[in-house]
């Protein structure tokens, strides 16, 4: 099963570079034991590609070279060229699609709000969405959504963890469709002692 991840880079992250790397990692590591296809790429006001299309086992770990977060959050526009352009859809596989943002858009041209909502709905039997956003306000997708979710800026890791929680349950076929818990929104809102 395809995966595409895209992340945010934009100059807001600098922070939390160190907990974005090694969560992405964690995520690579997961997926070592079965056989995905992976996509990264990195979006500020355009989009980096890290991987692209490749076989997990080919994949390296990524250092804290590959993530410089600068600029500002074009979240429609890396959307849009994703969905119209980077992923390979294939009607007898679906595609997971994984949104990792701390913003808002600020600075999308290409797109709107309104034409990502119409592509996901026009690939929406080929597609499994998770978006974990943090300052959202449920602008884009509400995070009463099973796969959609919302986290505080100081709890990057735990959110990035329980993404790969979220996707490994779904790829290994424990849950029908990708899912985060109710104990897993709540770690992922709040710092626990």
């Amino acid at each position: 099963m395809p995966v595409y991840y895209l992340v945010d880079k934009s100059g807001s992250m600098d922070v939390r570079k160190t907990q974005v790397v090694h969560g992405l990692n964690e995520f690579l590591d997961s997926q070592r034991d079965l056989s995905s296809t992976i996509s990264l790429y990195l979006f500020s006001n355009e989009v980096e590609p890290i991987v692209e299309h490749r076989s997990i086992h080919d994949c390296k770990p990524l250092s804290l070279d590959d993530y410089e977060p600068m600029g500002s959050t074009s979240l429609y526009d890396a959307m849009g060229l994703l969905l119209e352009t980077k992923m390979r859809w294939n009607s007898s596989d679906p595609c997971i699609l994984i949104i990792l943002t701390d913003g808002e858009d600020n600075s999308s041209y290409l797109y709107s709000s309104r034409r990502i909502r119409e592509l996901i709905e026009l690939h929406s039997s080929q597609l499994e969405l998770v978006f974990v956003g943090s300052n959202q306000q449920e602008i884009l997708f509400p995070s009463s959504q099973p796969s959609h979710m919302d986290y505080d800026d100081d709890q990057i890791d735990t959110a990035m963890r329980v993404t790969t929680d979220a996707v490994l349950r779904f790829q290994t076929q424990r849950t029908q469709s990708i899912e985060f818990t109710p104990l897993e929104r709540e770690r992922s809102k709040t710092r626990t002692l």
